[in-house]
């Protein structure tokens, strides 16, 4: 299972910031809805291995979070996107949608990304995830 899948999951269902395949997406920000959270998987660093062996132990998956919101509404994407950032920041040593994850560490504040041809903010942070592979 994708890390995608996992965060998404844990967004809607744990969150509740979004519903997925409708105002939550994986890997792309759709036209529509104005109001959205996408989720994009980045690189990462290298994962550990355990003693040398080949088996990996731990990866590091990267997911840059942006949250639109609708046209010149500012605090709307602001407060949504630090309410995920929050959230993330919680997540310590837990199960997500199946997958074990030591943590979800946020890499900056959530910033302004930018302003579309239609005036939606898009507000965005970075997160480093440290999982366990399956």
């Amino acid at each position: 299972m994708a890390v995608l899948d996992d965060l998404a999951v844990y967004l809607q269902d744990t969150v509740g910031t979004g519903t997925i395949g409708t105002s939550l997406f994986k890997g792309l920000m759709p036209s529509t809805p104005d109001v959205c959270i996408a989720l994009y998987e980045y690189g990462g660093r290298a994962p550990d291995t355990v003693f040398g062996a080949a088996t990996i132990s731990l990866e590091y998956p990267r997911i840059q979070i942006v949250v639109r919101g609708a046209s010149h509404d500012y605090d709307g994407p602001r407060d949504r996107a630090e309410t995920i950032y929050q959230a993330v920041a919680q997540v310590g040593n837990q199960t997500v949608n199946s997958i074990r994850y030591q943590t979800i560490t946020p890499l900056q504040s959530p910033f302004l990304l930018r302003r579309d041809a239609n005036g939606r903010v898009e507000i965005a942070f970075n997160v480093e995830c440290v999982k366990v592979p399956v």
